[in-house]
Formats: structure tokens, C-alpha cells, sequence
């Protein structure tokens, strides 16, 4: 009796020393790229700031970019990063990754957005359960009492029996059964979840397809980014002038005008969006943009000999631009841009001789524009644009040995479509049209009169276009 009473102490003696708690992983969370309300990056952080102890992002980034070796300094094991990406079929889906000692993710995946802009209920389910999984679990919660069944009460006995000694045996006791290992129920109890158990395998596998299908992922997979780094245009341009005059008394034929057809020109474009390597806000938008095109083969026939001149028209644009996305959830797209721009129009003298009466077209000034994109569906979206164009240098009609003074401005337009083409191509096919307006001021010795002048060019340009 002694010794079941031995075991039945020592027992208890086990179950009150009180278990330490394990301490809880640390993790941080990262800003949702694109989540502009910072809606889903909050249901993040209440589905895993309770399991886990949370560690601001900001403690381990050094000039903006993450630092592993602050995230090994700080004792994090895994960092959460994630990416708002719209599918071309409408609707959203958060692609999240897992870090850890890399950017290299250790795991990733797609959850589709409510109508709402949030995750479900499952999908938070799920994400929780896999990075508990993978970081080793979250906190544990200390082993209780409560929860191991206490052994029954020792038989009671006599108060003087239990201070006599016991009498040896006659013949000695049968071997007692081997006593039930004591930390066995506290091990292999299933501890409680702090998240409903995982959607079925069935129902992840049918919805990836979907998610596969809307978007792409980055290499090694990385969540893809909302905004490109850089954009590259190539192709043709195609475009007819007419240029008139305004105000001429009958009778006065020292000014020519000037009409062509088609001039045709390989065209170039190139877009680059430094501020989405740093921010993925509103401010990601942010970038510099250049445009350039150059005739090929052009020629002007002088009406009086019939000779034909080597011609030549050129436009350069360069400067700033702001690609907004009023709504996160759709590709629509503001873009304002301010540049400058430069546009020269020249024919070559023969043998030292200009055509009489025909001025070239030398401008240069700075222009304030804005465009749009609507999409259209998963694949086309309509491209639109207008412009103003205020030109600070206007040769050779003004200060060019025409007239002794003037201005000009110019509006400008186009409107087309983009057409995605799979990956990174989608092809652009827009009409343009450009109209300087000249004013005038007499020309002292009468040997050019005119008060204005209008040199327009009407056509259109295809480009096709690649995203990085």
C-alpha cells in the first residue's frame, strides 16, 4: 500500500510543477502591394499576430529593402509578402509568399478576393494553417492541468496504519503491472487550433486553375508586381501634313503651303517606373518616358523645276508621367504627363538653292497631356489622349526670316486600342492628330502677308509594346 501511495505523490508532485510556455515564432508582415486602405494587410495580421509574435517590417529593412541579417539579428523566421493582382477576367486574387532566409520563397500561393476586396473566411483558414505549418507552428499554449485526467483517490485507511511499519511479507507480492507512462497524455493530446482546419484538397486544386489562368507569377515563385518596371515600344508611324495660311490679301503668292500625303516613320517608345521598385502605393506610378520618330525616304517636288528635295521630319518627346489607378480592383488608369517636345520638318536646298516661299518647321516647347486607359474585358482595353502644346521656339515662320514676331501652340489627340498578346507583349494601334495654330505680325517689307498659319499632320502609328 506504501508504495501505490509513493508512485500516487510523486505523480502529483509531476502535475504541479508548472510547464513553461513555448515562446511563439516571430514573423513579420509586410505591406500588401496595391492594397491602398491596407484592408487585406490588416485581416493578415489578426490571422496571424495571435499565433505569432509580430515584428514591424520596418525593423528589418535597411534603404528601403529587406535586411536578412536584421531578420536573423531580430529572431524572425518568416516574413510574409504579398501582392493585389487583377485578373484579366475581372476580380482579384492576394499572391502571398513566404520568406524566410532569402528572397527566395519557401512557399506561395493565390487566394481570390470577395466582392468586397477581402479574403474569405476559408481562404484566411487556409493561409494560416500553412504558415503554421511551415514555421514549426505557432505559439503554444502551456500544458494544463485541467486536461490530464487526475488518478483516483488512494483507498482510505486507518490514520494509525499509515505511521506503523508495514510487516514483511509471508512470500513476496506479485510483480505490480508496469504504471502507465505519466507525460504520455500530455504529449500526444491534440492540442487546440487557433485557425478552422484547411479548405479539402479538392476544393484548392479546383480553384487554382482559375487563379492560373487570370494572371502569371514571377520566376521562383515570386508575387507578380501590379505596375511594370519599364516599358518598350516599337514600330511604325504613318502621317500626312497639310500647312496654310491665314489672312493673305488676294493676289500674294510669295508663301507656299505644303501638302504630303504619307510620310512614313519607324517610331520608338521606352517607359520606366523607378518609384515601383521602392513603393507599391499610388506613387509607384511614377516615372519618365521618351518618344522618338524619323522619316524614311521622304521627298518635296519643287512645284517650279520639278526638282525633288531630300526631306526630312523628326519628333522627340521626353519627360514625366503618372500612371494612377483610381480603383484597385480594375486596370483603368489615369496619365497625366508633362514633357518637352521638339518637332522639325526640313528640306534640304538643291545645289545650294531652297524651294522660294516654303518654310521649314522648326519648334520646340513644352507640353501638358493626359491620357487614359479603359479596359475592355480580360485582353483590350481603348487608349485615349489630348494634349497641349505651347511652343517657346517656332522657326522659321517666326524669327526665321518670314515674319519678325508670332506665336504657336499646338492640340493634340489620339485614340486607339491595346490588345494583349500573352505574356509580356500586347500590340497598339492608335490614330493621331497634331494642329499648330501660328500668329502672326506683319512682315515690315510686304514681301510675306499673312496673320496666321495652320500646319497639321493627320495619321496614325502601330506599336507593339513589352512590360517588364
Amino acid at each position: 500500500m506504501r508504495s501505490h501511495l509513493h508512485i500516487a505523490a510523486a505523480l502529483l508532485a509531476m502535475l504541479a510543477v508548472p510547464v513553461p510556455a513555448v515562446a511563439a515564432p516571430r514573423i513579420s508582415i509586410a505591406p500588401v502591394r496595391g492594397d491602398a486602405r491596407a484592408v487585406v494587410t490588416k485581416q493578415l495580421g489578426s490571422a496571424l499576430c495571435g499565433a505569432f509574435e509580430c515584428v514591424p517590417v520596418s525593423k528589418l529593412r535597411t534603404r528601403g529593402r529587406l535586411d536578412f541579417a536584421k531578420v536573423r539579428a531580430q529572431k524572425v523566421t518568416g516574413i510574409v509578402a504579398g501582392t493585389l493582382v487583377t485578373k484579366r477576367a475581372g476580380g482579384q486574387v492576394l499572391e502571398l509568399a513566404l520568406l524566410t532566409r532569402s528572397l527566395t520563397p519557401v512557399w506561395g500561393r493565390s487566394y481570390p478576393l470577395t466582392g468586397k476586396g477581402t479574403l474569405s473566411r476559408d481562404s484566411v483558414a487556409d493561409l494560416a494553417a500553412e504558415v503554421d505549418s511551415r514555421l514549426g507552428g505557432g505559439a503554444r499554449p502551456p500544458a494544463a492541468p485541467a486536461l490530464v485526467e487526475p488518478p483516483p483517490p488512494a483507498p482510505s485507511a486507518p490514520p494509525p496504519a499509515l505511521a506503523e511499519p508495514l510487516p514483511a511479507p509471508a512470500v513476496p507480492p506479485p510483480a505490480p503491472a508496469a504504471p502507465p507512462p505519466v507525460p504520455a497524455p500530455v504529449e500526444t493530446m491534440p492540442e487546440p487550433q487557433p485557425v478552422a482546419p484547411p479548405p479539402p484538397a479538392a476544393e484548392r486544386a479546383a480553384r487554382a486553375p482559375a487563379v492560373a489562368r487570370g494572371e502569371t507569377r514571377a520566376s521562383g515563385g515570386e508575387p507578380a508586381k501590379a505596375l511594370p518596371v519599364a516599358a518598350v515600344e516599337a514600330g511604325g508611324h504613318v502621317t500626312q501634313r497639310k500647312l496654310s495660311y491665314e489672312g493673305v490679301p488676294s493676289g500674294t503668292s510669295a508663301l507656299r503651303g505644303f501638302e504630303a500625303n504619307v510620310i512614313a516613320s519607324p517610331r520608338f517608345h521606352l517607359e520606366f517606373y523607378p518609384a515601383s521598385l521602392l513603393t507599391a502605393g499610388v506613387f509607384a506610378g511614377i516615372g519618365l518616358f521618351a518618344d522618338y520618330g524619323l522619316s524614311v525616304g521622304l521627298k518635296t517636288k519643287d512645284p517650279s523645276s520639278g526638282a525633288e528635295h531630300s526631306t526630312s521630319f523628326t519628333r522627340l518627346g521626353a519627360g514625366l508621367l503618372w500612371s494612377i489607378r483610381p480603383m484597385s480592383s480594375s486596370r483603368f488608369a489615369l496619365v497625366p504627363a508633362v514633357s518637352f517636345q521638339a518637332l522639325k520638318f526640313k528640306v534640304d536646298p538643291l545645289a545650294g538653292v531652297p524651294i522660294a516661299g516654303l518654310p521649314d518647321a522648326n519648334l520646340s516647347g513644352v507640353k501638358a497631356g493626359m491620357g487614359a486607359e479603359i479596359p475592355l474585358g480580360d485582353a483590350v482595353s481603348i487608349l485615349v489622349g489630348v494634349g497641349y502644346v505651347k511652343w517657346t521656339t517656332a522657326k522659321d515662320l517666326v524669327d526665321g526670316g518670314f515674319f519678325p514676331g508670332g506665336s504657336a501652340y499646338a492640340l493634340e489627340g489620339e485614340a486607339g486600342f491595346s490588345v494583349a498578346l500573352g505574356g509580356l507583349l500586347s500590340l497598339r494601334i492608335l490614330g493621331e492628330y497634331s494642329g499648330t495654330k501660328y500668329s502672326l505680325e506683319p512682315d515690315p517689307s510686304g514681301t510675306y502677308q499673312a496673320t496666321g498659319a495652320t500646319d497639321r499632320y493627320l495619321g496614325g502609328r502601330a506599336m507593339l509594346r513589352a512590360e517588364f
